[in-house]
């Protein structure tokens, strides 16, 4: 199904100036879904539990779907620890000659312990409308705005965090970490 989409985007400038940009643009909802079924068959063990084979190939694909778009993209591997468990953020620019950024994020992680099943509480969670759906709709839109990238004038970031679902819900989802942990660690390395 493709969905017709006007997009309004107001963007505050170093200069403190709005920019308004009026695009009209078609959203591929068939596309976001074929994105979803593929990331639940990646890893069916761990799904996208951070510190498993499963988040790696799911950076993966995600590299993959993005050079599919723009051979020539660049992307960050944003690399970080939480309790010992390797983490990674994704990032992917579009536009790097503007100085304005707009930020479009979704974490693609999903919960190690199904804490709200009665029944299989201790298994690994599939995510598919959670971490796999956002991250579905970010990959939708980067086709759809790389399509009308010259209209734009602003950096766009498509940023998928990891580490962000693993916080306490009736039980953590692993052990000790909280809520938000990879966005808040990419916010305090932005510099770098």
């Amino acid at each position: 199904m493709v969905i017709p989409i006007t997009i309004s985007i107001i963007i505050l400038s170093n200069s403190n100036t709005l920019t308004n940009l009026d695009v009209d643009l078609y959203f591929d909802g068939d596309n976001a879904y074929t994105y979803v079924e593929d990331q639940l068959n990646i890893n069916t063990t761990h799904y996208r539990t951070p510190g498993t084979q499963g988040r790696e190939d799911c950076v993966k694909y995600f590299v993959s779907k993005f050079q599919e778009i723009d051979p020539s993209i660049k992307y960050t591997l944003h690399n970080f620890t939480i309790h010992s468990v390797d983490c990674q953020n994704v990032l992917f620019k579009m536009n790097e000659n503007f100085t304005n950024i707009l930020i479009l994020g979704a974490h693609y992680d999903s919960r190690a312990r199904a804490t709200k099943d009665s029944v299989n509480q201790n298994s690994p969670v599939p995510g598919a409308n959670d971490g796999a759906s956002g991250s579905a709709v970010l990959i939708e839109l980067a086709k759809v705005l790389y399509t009308r990238r010259q209209n734009l004038s602003v950096q766009i970031w498509f940023l998928f965090f990891d580490a962000e679902d693993q916080g306490y819900d009736y039980s953590h989802g692993i052990l000790g970490w909280n809520w938000c942990e990879g966005s808040t660690k990419f916010v305090q390395d932005i510099e770098n």
